[in-house]
């Protein structure tokens, strides 16, 4: 008796699963068809009830809808098919960074996160556009879905003709982390010194301890831009592995170099650092004579409560 009742009980919840399952595909139907509707508003309205839905039927739909008129209308397709994570939405997305709205462009940006690997080689492809704002975009977006598929391509940006795109492809470069280091590496050896440039200034922000290893041979570079770019990053404090490389700068021929490795031992803050920048105070540029200066003061340890003075005058009648 009790399995007679355990199967019917089965059979009602199959048959109310498939009516449900029925009764939404009717609505994504249904709501598919207002994507066409004369008023926006009604657009936008079953534009975002599909990505509520999350159904895959509504892809294709969602996708026509990209290529509406209405900015307002390929904001709410973009959300709605990030919703449903469907890899088909992955290229179509990637179309639209061509879109001349900001908004438009973040809200696809965002979307393409969503669907994630998907996305990455479309977005990958999109770095060779013509458009500065699209490269920038898959440059960005390519940084938060993290996929290690984007480190080269994204080293090779670091050249890319836009200041922006280039700062952009080194933040994207810092958010993939670790993985990007050993890559970066073998792009200090790169022809472009631009390259170089900012392969250190990448590696710098990643801040781990292979990373620095790797910059400290930039100090060497044939290029003084790139090794004076990299004797300012390494200044930073408690980076005790820079300081021996840092000093031995001080007498590169370049007295921009040296001025830049005099400030960055200063910031490190080690006491190892005081005889050479001792010696830099006489027979140098002036430049590098005031920051070996300043720098011997932020090495320097201040004194301790029991040593200091009290301020002002005191006298005693």
């Amino acid at each position: 008796m009790r399995f007679f009742k355990n199967l019917v009980l089965g059979i009602l919840i199959l048959f109310c699963m498939s009516s449900i399952a029925f009764a939404l595909g009717d609505e994504v139907i249904e709501l598919s068809k207002c994507l066409n509707d004369s008023l926006a508003s009604v657009r936008i309205a079953a534009a975002q009830s599909l990505g509520k839905i999350g159904n895959k039927r509504a892809v294709e739909p969602l996708i026509v809808a990209l290529q509406d008129k209405n900015k307002d209308v390929k904001k709410a397709a973009a959300k709605a098919l990030g919703k449903i994570k469907d890899g088909r939405a992955a290229q179509p997305l990637v179309d639209v960074l061509k879109d001349t709205d900001i908004y438009v462009r973040r809200s696809v940006m965002v979307a393409l996160v969503k669907i994630g690997k998907p996305a990455v080689e479309p977005l990958i492809i999109a770095l060779n556009s013509e458009y500065w704002y699209v490269r920038s975009a898959a440059t960005q977006t390519l940084g938060e879905i993290g996929d290690s598929r984007a480190i080269e391509p994204l080293i090779a940006v670091l050249k890319d003709r836009g200041h922006l795109v280039r700062e952009r492809a080194i933040d994207a470069l810092v958010k993939i982390g670790k993985p990007a280091v050993e890559p970066l590496g073998a792009a200090l050896n790169h022809e472009s010194w631009l390259i170089r440039e900012k392969t250190v200034i990448t590696l710098s922000k990643i801040g781990t301890k292979s990373a620095t290893d790797l910059l400290i041979g930039s100090l060497k570079d044939r290029s003084w831009i790139v090794r004076f770019t990299t004797a300012k990053v390494l200044g930073k404090k408690g980076n005790i592995q820079a300081v021996e490389p840092l000093i031995a700068v001080l007498k590169d021929g370049n007295w921009r170099i040296r001025e830049a490795a005099a400030e960055s031992l200063g910031k490190i803050e080690d006491k190892q650092a005081v005889t050479a920048l001792t010696a830099a105070l006489e027979g140098e540029v002036g430049a590098v004579r005031r920051a070996a200066a300043r720098s011997l003061g932020e090495i320097a340890e201040p004194p301790t409560d029991k040593d200091k003075k009290p301020e002002g005058a005191h006298f005693k009648f």
